[in-house]
């Protein structure tokens, strides 16, 4: 019987050590290099704008750092995330910057941040496709 305490509790532990890498994904940085999804072309600073108000609307701080340039940063209780968002007319990137409390290991991070820059990207197209 106490072998098969054991090997449960080995079990239990191999299972929760898997679960926890679970976590953490490879950083997705978003590129969009067509922005043919809106039915008109937009100028830079439309553009810069669309990103600008998306961000606010997700809870993100948005400071332009100079045109064609706006750093994004997310603070969600313990954790940051910080973007780097190019953009010009033809399209825009996301591009991880720093984190804290992310599990940030070089090339790997809590999947939540994958979730936070999906729904930016999605709310920066919301946004343009409802332009004007």
């Amino acid at each position: 019987m106490s072998v098969f305490k054991s090997i449960g509790f080995i079990t239990a532990v191999v299972f929760a050590l898997l679960l926890s890498g679970c976590n953490t994904a490879p950083i997705k940085n978003v590129s969009i290099n067509d922005l043919s999804f809106i039915d008109r072309s937009v100028t830079q600073d439309e553009l810069g704008k669309a990103i600008k108000y998306a961000g606010i609307k997700l809870g993100w701080e948005m400071t332009t750092e100079k045109p064609g340039v706006i750093i994004a940063i997310l603070h969600l209780r313990k954790h940051m995330a910080k973007t780097r968002i190019n953009y010009n007319a033809d399209g825009y990137s996301i591009t991880y910057m720093d984190s804290t409390n992310l599990n940030y290991d070089g090339q790997n991070i809590h999947a939540n941040y994958n979730r936070w820059v999906r729904n930016l990207d999605l709310e920066i197209r919301t946004r343009l496709a409802s332009m004007e």
